[in-house]
């Protein structure tokens, strides 16, 4: 009899086992869930956010591109490497998240946790994409930057208003600054329009660039230097059509 009660409670504890292993494996995974992958989407996020911003403002090394997301906490550049293919940038970012747990009788419902994952970009990225990779063991970093050119000199602009007051063509305007670097001269509906755009260098990977715009209609002529904002990446450009857009004849507001 003794035998048989045994047997009926091994198989009691059998059913019992059956029953409860799948509800803790779906629980404990719930949990896991519920505090780790929210941070770690945040990580992949947060990559995407940085490599969008990077292909705006766009660096002429891969250094002066990966400035801009290092600019940020928890962001840290593992490789950054230009190559005959293009640039190649690993980003080593660090994300958290702050939830409650799917177990109402967890001791601390409310708890931080982080996630640090790599992102690798290139040049050949779809927009709004991550890919996520297994973080470098060692840092690999070129550190070569675009070489500075420096502000456009302040006698451009004098010169710039000499050659429009003299001359009546494009060809007559152009010949006149030949000596003058980074200068574009052409004829936009009837007027003679100049530009003077130099790369000064990089904020926080953000390129800043000088700029001289310039027109003669008839007999009026106007030279000016736009705000540096108002001809970042992703708002006008510093070429001669520019010089006849009425929102870059005034200052930002």
């Amino acid at each position: 009899m003794r035998g048989a009660g045994v047997a009926r409670d091994g198989r009691h504890m059998k059913r019992l086992l059956l029953l409860v292993t799948p509800v803790l494996v779906i629980a404990l995974g719930t949990y896991a869930w519920g505090t780790r992958e929210p941070a770690v989407s945040a990580t992949h996020d947060r990559a995407v956010a940085l490599f969008n911003a990077m292909e705006t403002y766009a660096g002429a090394t891969a250094m002066d591109r990966a400035l801009e997301a290092t600019a940020y906490p928890g962001v840290e550049l593992v490789v950054a490497r230009n190559t005959e293919a293009g640039h190649e940038i690993v980003l080593r970012i660090t994300a958290s998240a702050t939830r409650r747990n799917n177990l109402d009788w967890w001791p601390d419902p409310d708890a931080h946790y982080e996630a640090t994952r790599c992102y690798r970009w290139t040049d050949d990225r779809e927009w709004d994409t991550a890919e996520q990779v297994t973080c470098p063991e060692a840092t690999d970093i070129d550190p070569t930057r675009a070489a500075e050119a420096g502000p456009i000199g302040a006698g451009v602009d004098l010169r710039v208003r000499r050659a429009l007051t003299g001359a009546t063509d494009a060809a007559g305007v152009s010949e006149r600054l030949s000596r003058v670097p980074d200068l574009s001269v052409e004829e936009v509906d009837g007027a003679i329009a100049v530009a003077v755009s130099r790369l000064e260098g990089y904020v926080s990977g953000r390129p800043v660039r000088d700029c001289v715009l310039a027109y003669r209609r008839g007999d009026e002529v106007r030279v000016w230097r736009p705000a540096s904002i108002q001809v970042a990446p992703g708002e006008a450009s510093c070429e001669p059509q520019a010089a006849l857009d009425p929102a870059l004849q005034k200052p930002p507001h």
